[in-house]
This record gives structure tokens, C-alpha cells and sequence, in this order.
């Protein structure tokens, strides 16, 4: 009985002080174990994706095939999203990127995807290729903008 009396004061002391030392911030308890995600910068995004015939402001029409070569990380399951926006940010269109040989490397992979829409009532818009990214953490996720005129 007495060894558990000792064990339990133990126990209230210990936990009393280590108590005292978070709440005077003399110990800091980490609630998020996983790295800080660092933003990935356009010069590295421009090093993933490449895209064939659409330059930047330039018109385009429906329907858009859409061609390209991305690195294989760029894709899950062979595909990855692309999307159409007007300047508002509304959705105009949507498709998928579809890897043209094996996607299963970290070199180049093509891609193929054909956008269809109708002119929206904005002269301008953005077609972004979005790295797919199925775990949904913030640093596995990476875009390429292209400003279009409709």
C-alpha cells in the first residue's frame, strides 16, 4: 500500500509540474508533428508542367485539345485535372489530362485533354492545370495558370 501511495504522489507531483511548465510556456507541447508545408514557386512549377501552343493571352475557341508534357508526379492514376475559368472565377469548363504513356516515372509523361465549352460573357479567363493530388495536403498540391482571352 505504501509503494502505491509513493507511485501516486509521484505521479501528481510530476504531472503538477510539467502542468505548471506548459502553462507558463516554459515548455511548448507541438500539436502538429508534420512539417510546414513550403509554397512551391512558379520557377518550379514551370520545371513540371510544360504546355504546347497555348501561350500566355492568348484566344482561344471550343473545342480546345489541349497538349502537353508533365512530370509522372504531376499525375495520379495517369490523369490529372485541368480547369477553365472566366475572369470572374467562375467555372466555365472542366477536363481531365490524360497521360499518353507510362505516368509510373518522374520524367516527362505527355498528356492529351480536350476542353469544351460555350464563349462565356467575360473577354478573359484562366485555364489551370492542377497537380492531382489525392492525399489533399497542402504540399503536395501545385498548379500551373495560362491567362486566355475567350
Amino acid at each position: 500500500m505504501k509503494n502505491i501511495l509513493s507511485v501516486i504522489t509521484f505521479i501528481i507531483f510530476v504531472g503538477g509540474g510539467f502542468y505548471y511548465l506548459v502553462s507558463q510556456n516554459k515548455i511548448k507541447i507541438i500539436n502538429n508533428l508534420a512539417p510546414t508545408p513550403t509554397p512551391i514557386t512558379t520557377q518550379q512549377i514551370d520545371q513540371q508542367i510544360f504546355i504546347d501552343k497555348i501561350q500566355d493571352n492568348q484566344k482561344i475557341q471550343s473545342p480546345l485539345i489541349i497538349t502537353g508534357s508533365a512530370r509522372g508526379t504531376w499525375y495520379f492514376e495517369a490523369s490529372f485535372p485541368i480547369k477553365l475559368i472566366d475572369q470572374n472565377g467562375k467555372l466555365i469548363a472542366t477536363a481531365i489530362a490524360q497521360a499518353q504513356t507510362d505516368w509510373m516515372t518522374t520524367d516527362f509523361v505527355p498528356f492529351k485533354a480536350t476542353l469544351t465549352f460555350k464563349k462565356p460573357t467575360t473577354q478573359k479567363g484562366k485555364i489551370i492545370f492542377e497537380k492531382d493530388n489525392p492525399s489533399g495536403l497542402p504540399q503536395n498540391s501545385a498548379q500551373k495558370e495560362i491567362n486566355i482571352v475567350f
